[in-house]
Formats: structure tokens, C-alpha cells, sequence
């Protein structure tokens, strides 16, 4: 049993955490969201941002213009041409060197999470499109 005096102590810290909790803007998806659908159905099901982007032309030169982003979509694109002639058939080859390693995904993180702020291109396509419609 919790002694009178810690419990009395415990009280405001749980009411604290709580009051975080319940007054904390949540930003979440929106029922009534209509979703763009770009070059068609498919692409805006299974790559949405991507549809975004073509909706956000600010955002997409942004991102195109971020030297580091530029420099990992070059080395994705060699990597991926060079794996046409070296695999020659193998699929499995194909395949392993179309993923990004944790490293190439953790940079594009870090540059995204730099450009992004809330007022620009790319907050706008984040909090008025990605954001409500929970993709």
C-alpha cells in the first residue's frame, strides 16, 4: 500500500501527465479526406506521396533540389542500371539491389525531417493531405 503522503504526491504528477495526454493536439486521419488520385487508382493507393507530389509542385522542387536527396537518387538509379547488366537473369540480385539500406533510408529521414517545417511546401503537403488522409 502506497503511503498517505507519496499518494498525495502521486496525484498532481498523474494528473500532469494526463492533462498532456488529453490536451495534446493530435493530428489525425480525416473521415471526410478526399483523395487525389494523380495518374490513377493504383499509383494513389500504393504510392501516395508520390501523388502528392504531383499535387504539390513547391514541395516536389524542394525535395529535387536538396543536394543530399539528389545524391541518394543517382546512386539508387546507377545502382539500379548497373544491376541490369550484372544480374543478367537473376531476379533475387534484381531485387537486393533495388532495396535502400537502413543507412540510405536514415539519410533520407534526417534531410526530410530538415526541410520540413510547418508553414512550407512540404509542411503543407504534410498537415493538409498526408496527415488526413492517414496513408
Amino acid at each position: 500500500m502506497i503511503a498517505p503522503k507519496r499518494f498525495s504526491l502521486l496525484i498532481p504528477a498523474i494528473l500532469s501527465c494526463l492533462s498532456f495526454t488529453v490536451f495534446a493536439q493530435k493530428k489525425m486521419p480525416v473521415a471526410s479526406y478526399q483523395w487525389k488520385t494523380g495518374n490513377g487508382f493504383v499509383q494513389s493507393k500504393n504510392y501516395y506521396l508520390l501523388t502528392l507530389l504531383q499535387e504539390f509542385p513547391d514541395a516536389k522542387k524542394m525535395m529535387e533540389s536538396d543536394s543530399a536527396l539528389v545524391q541518394l537518387g543517382r546512386a539508387r538509379n546507377e545502382t539500379v542500371a548497373a544491376s541490369l547488366v550484372q544480374c543478367e537473369r537473376d531476379a533475387f540480385c534484381f531485387t537486393e539491389r533495388m532495396k535502400f539500406s537502413d543507412a540510405d533510408i536514415s539519410q533520407a529521414g534526417e534531410r526530410l525531417a530538415a526541410l520540413y517545417q510547418d508553414g512550407n511546401a512540404l509542411g503543407r503537403l504534410v498537415s493538409k493531405d498526408l496527415i488526413p488522409s492517414g496513408a
